[in-house]
């Protein structure tokens, strides 16, 4: 078992009030992070952002990633707690990672000039939205855009459907 890690065990304690934040698109603009969940994509997060300042949450039945980055902080969770964040019911710890500014379209995109496939997404479905999301990329498309009733791309859900 790993031995540098904060252990959170009650519903009560702030920093877990913050990650339940994260399971609504309020709380994900409000704090500018997301939560990470599955395999694969955990493992694609680590390889990519290594030296990124990351929160990486697991329980005792869940076990944890060996190859931590140097800015990781890790988080033991009863197994209550971590089920509560765990939407995506992943058998993997998760993180919490910082997410990019999403860009006004308005500002950065001219469709007069742009040439190419550009999708629109209204989908307030999160897990529809990282689907699309997906698919756009399977196809090639230049651009994504999320028209205002969209659903937050970094939702958990949503960010599980399109990986």
């Amino acid at each position: 078992m790993m031995k540098n890690f904060k252990e959170i065990t009650s519903s009560e304690n702030q920093t877990f009030k913050s990650w339940k934040e994260l399971l609504n698109s309020r709380g994900i603009k409000k704090q500018k992070k997301a939560i990470i969940q599955g395999k694969i994509i955990v493992h694609e997060y680590f390889k990519s952002f290594f030296e990124t300042e990351i929160e990486i949450l697991f329980s005792k039945e869940h076990g944890f990633p060996a190859n931590l980055g140097p800015k990781t902080k890790s988080y033991l969770l009863s197994h209550e707690l971590f089920n509560e964040l765990n939407i995506c019911g992943v058998d993997y710890p998760m993180l919490c990672v910082p997410t990019p500014e999403i860009q006004n379209f308005e500002d950065h995109f001219n469709f007069e000039t742009k040439i190419g496939t550009h999708v629109l997404l209204p989908l307030g479905d999160p897990k529809n939205l990282g689907g699309a999301i997906r698919n756009s990329l399977a196809f090639n498309a230049d651009s994504v855009v999320l028209l205002k009733e969209s659903a937050n791309p970094f939702h958990p859900l949503a960010i599980k459907a399109s990986s």
